[in-house]
């Protein structure tokens, strides 16, 4: 996993095509049910036996695609890419003490003193 300064070839909601602050803001089932949608539909277009023509690029997209799915996908392994790859210490803030759903279930007191709200 990526530590440090995020890039678009190691960003994995990039690479799934997902909506980073979205995600975050989601119940579990509806986060696995997101990434896996968008895991397949990229995972059939970069399939590489579907891609003859350029197989050797379909088949690095398609690594990329499934290692970024394996990571979110896993509850574990996504709450440790989301922190190894804030880009400044305000992001790690923000996604520790927003408040939104899941931080007022799990966090309520701090969501509540500190008054960060999702924007979305």
């Amino acid at each position: 996993m990526p530590r440090g300064k995020v890039t678009m070839k190691n960003d994995y909601y990039a690479i799934l095509k997902l909506n980073r602050n979205k995600i975050r803001c989601m119940k579990t089932n509806e986060i696995k049910a997101e990434i896996k949608k968008s895991y397949r539909c990229l995972a059939m277009r970069w399939y590489p036996d579907k891609n003859p023509d350029n197989q050797k690029e379909a088949t690095i997209r398609f690594q990329e695609i499934s290692n970024a799915y394996e990571v979110l996908v896993d509850d574990k392994k996504r709450q440790i890419y989301n922190i190894d790859s804030c880009d400044t210490s305000s992001d790690k803030w923000y996604h520790m003490a927003m408040k939104c759903r899941k931080c007022e279930e799990t966090l309520p007191d701090l969501a509540a003193f500190l008054g960060h709200y999702c924007r979305i």
